[in-house]
């Protein structure tokens, strides 16, 4: 499904590559769920799995996308915006740090490394994109120079153009000729102050057939920013009555579908459809711990660490199992730890005692909270 998806991607943009206007289809999927819903494992999964060697066996998966099998596949580092201090930090400055490190590093392992005017003209970009960057981030520059107060001007415009010149360039220096980069951004909801200044970067200048983004976050904390914003804009319309926040919100839900249509949003399913899919614990220490379903593998780690009873109904999964991913993954890792409650240790009265507090806790402070 996902490759699908990338595939009608690439294929829309190599059709656009001979237009003379220069406008490229959008180039970001989005994983989508609630918190801990495996939104991030999913994307990386996907991101290595596209960069990796593939050998010929794996090859042969592809052969329904011939515009993914015939493309080779670099990543940046994972973005995530959470980390940045401060709301001036560009996610854009990010992305093309990145950029600048790959090709330092092309150059250390190069041990016949010479200097060239390809080289040359590529550093030559980074510099401009970089002035570009610094003029667009002050609001005002006091010049005496008309050039410069109209290169100033200009910045916006030239900084599209050069951005997707030195994606090319580089490109082109590292021999990584039909290579699309991939830009893995996490959790881009939880900078709730530049959540609009990151989205509008990404989409003034990261659009662009030499990359593909990929994004995880949360859908409703989305809606939740953006229609915040569009309150904040239009305060002074909805205190005379002019809109109501209805159309706050449309403004918002609509500024999303532009940004991320819904086609390109990946939904990742609720963990309560594998509560009957079968369950095995892989340890070095012990053996392995083997189930018949996840929804009997926790009620039964329970009363094997605890001797407190749960019960599945035939048809109902007993609520003390986390319809979360990350939740379950949790407390199943907390019930492995612990010894069995028949087990042979020194004070074993100590032992199971400890072991029905540490899961009280986590049932009055945790679970019930959830």
């Amino acid at each position: 499904f996902y490759l699908q998806g990338i595939q009608n991607d690439i294929s829309c943009v190599e059709k656009k590559r001979d237009m003379s206007f220069k406008e490229y289809d959008n180039n970001i999927f989005a994983f989508v769920g609630d918190r801990g819903s495996g939104k991030t494992s999913c994307m990386m999964s996907l991101t290595d799995y596209l960069c990796k060697e593939r050998s010929r066996i794996e090859d042969q998966k592809l052969t329904n996308y011939p515009n993914i099998k015939g493309k080779c596949f670099k990543r940046l580092n994972l973005i995530d915006p959470s980390y940045f201090e401060t709301d001036k930090e560009s996610i854009l400055g990010h992305v093309i740090a990145q950029l600048l490190n790959m090709y330092k590093n092309l150059v250390l392992d190069d041990a016949t490394h010479k200097w060239s005017e390809k080289e040359e003209k590529l550093l030559y970009k980074f510099s401009e994109v970089n002035k570009n960057i610094k003029y667009l981030e002050q609001a005002s520059r006091d010049t005496d120079d008309f050039l410069e107060e109209l290169n100033s001007l200009s910045a916006a415009v030239n900084l599209k153009s050069s951005i997707e010149e030195l994606f090319e360039q580089f490109l082109n220096y590292a021999h990584w000729e039909n290579t699309i980069l991939i830009i893995p951004i996490d959790d881009i909801d939880l900078n709730r102050t530049g959540v609009t200044n990151m989205i509008e970067q990404i989409r003034k200048y990261l659009i662009n057939p030499n990359l593909l983004i990929l994004m995880a976050f949360n859908t409703k904390q989305m809606y939740m920013i953006e229609t915040q914003e569009f309150a904040k804009t239009y305060k002074t319309m909805i205190d005379g009555k002019q809109i109501d926040f209805n159309d706050v919100n449309d403004m918002a839900e609509k500024y999303l579908e532009k940004f991320i249509p819904q086609g390109r949003r990946i939904a990742l399913p609720d963990v309560s459809i594998l509560f009957k899919s079968p369950l095995k614990i892989n340890s070095s220490k012990k053996e392995p711990y083997k189930f018949a379903t996840i929804r009997q593998a926790v009620t039964e780690l329970i009363y094997r660490k605890t001797h407190y009873l749960f019960y599945n109904a035939k048809d109902t999964t007993s609520l003390i199992v986390p319809p979360n991913l990350r939740e379950l993954r949790h407390l199943v890792r907390m019930l492995y730890n612990m010894e069995d409650y028949n087990a042979t240790v020194n004070d074993k009265v100590a032992h199971n005692s400890y072991n029905k507090e540490l899961f009280k806790k986590y049932l009055f402070d945790t679970w019930t909270v959830n």
